[in-house]
């Protein structure tokens, strides 16, 4: 079984690779997405928002700055950077259920 850093690791790669098959696998049905300007619930919700969001941009490429890892939850903080002109500094709050699905992510811009 893998760890629920690399799993957080795997969700964050698909991520920036756009790729909404891999996510969809690693989320729970009843996932929650929260962040500073959106809060959704359940996983095909989470992933309409991300191909919209995919969708807008042409590249995405995520340096990590910071992984953690305690007990279900995984804390990342990285820069995300779209399109080379933006780019956000995040903390992701990830959070695993009891099967290894990813059951929330509570994301803060600094």
């Amino acid at each position: 079984m893998q760890s629920i850093k690399n799993l957080c690791l795997s969700y964050l790669d698909a991520f920036s690779s756009k790729d909404t098959r891999a996510i969809e696998y690693l989320l729970s049905d009843d996932v929650v997405l929260v962040d500073w300007e959106v809060a959704l619930e359940g996983k095909y919700e989470i992933i309409a928002f991300f191909k919209r969001l995919f969708d807008s941009v042409t590249m995405i490429n995520i340096e990590l700055i910071r992984v953690f890892e305690e007990a279900d939850t995984v804390i990342v903080e990285m820069e995300i950077k779209f399109d080379k002109e933006n780019s956000i500094n995040v903390v992701d709050i990830v959070r695993f259920n009891l099967n290894c699905k990813i059951e929330s992510v509570v994301a803060y811009r600094r």
